[in-house]
């Protein structure tokens, strides 16, 4: 049944029993459901990152530290689900930045931004001439996914990137789960950059295999503590070993 609600013309979020969400149809409600808690490897090192980040909020960073990551988030909002502008704690910035920076290995920035954005993504996976293919190249052993940059970088920093499982011919779009596979440091007014692996180390379950659909997830993380959105696309792997 479809309906329009006199009422109701935007909703997220859960009242009571019943959950309300949108996909690309429109509004829509559910049953709420209680989620699981599997308590798995991954959840748990989470809930410790996030835990040592707030200790550290608190005991660690200095008086300053915590004015820098306030005055970020008072000069760059987000959006909720609805589309508001919606202003974080300094605490909320810091942890939700670094959070993201030690699930792929990288260090923990202790003071705020001072560049007012969240440095949007500029990255893809081919150029304007289609020269570099989206193409993931396994060449035996070694793994090569090249990446170009709309325009050059502006800080140094780091692009990491998260692999899915095989998808088939007819998926375009993957929402998850991802693996996270390796990052690549990016140096500031850097254009083009390459990802350099083992394809048979990589910490992902399903192996690379020539001819797979693969999508991949890329992040890049600034040196000043900023993440961009997401940029999400499909490719292929190939083996191009002369």
């Amino acid at each position: 049944m479809k309906f329009k609600s006199e009422i109701v013309t935007q909703a997220s979020g859960s009242i009571g029993g019943t959950t309300y969400s949108h996909n690309r149809g429109g509004m829509y409600r559910r049953a709420r459901t209680v989620p699981t808690n599997p308590n798995t490897t991954k959840q748990q090192a989470v809930r410790s990152i996030f835990s040592g980040l707030v200790s550290a909020w608190l005991n660690t960073l200095t008086q300053a530290n915590r004015d820098s990551w306030k005055n970020y988030a008072d000069n760059t909002p987000r959006m909720d689900s609805l589309g508001n502008e919606l202003i974080l704690t300094g605490q909320q910035m810091y942890v939700g930045a670094n959070t993201g920076r030690q699930q792929v290995g990288l260090a923990s920035v202790a003071s705020g931004p001072t560049t007012y954005n969240r440095g949007e993504s500029i990255v893809s996976l081919e150029d304007s001439t289609n020269a570099i293919p989206n193409e993931l190249d396994i060449q035996g052993d070694a793994l090569g996914l090249a990446f170009v940059f709309s325009s050059a970088t502006s800080d140094d920093g780091d692009c990491a990137i998260w692999i899915g499982p095989p998808i088939n011919a007819s998926t375009n779009f993957w929402k998850g789960p991802y693996q996270f596979a390796a990052t690549e440091a990016v140096a500031s007014s850097q254009n083009s950059s390459a990802f350099t692996a083992t394809a048979s180390t990589l910490p992902i379950t399903t192996p690379l295999a020539v001819g797979q659909r693969r999508p991949v997830k890329l992040v890049q993380f600034y040196d000043d503590g900023r993440y961009t959105s997401p940029f999400q696309g499909v490719v292929t792997v190939v083996d191009n070993t002369p």
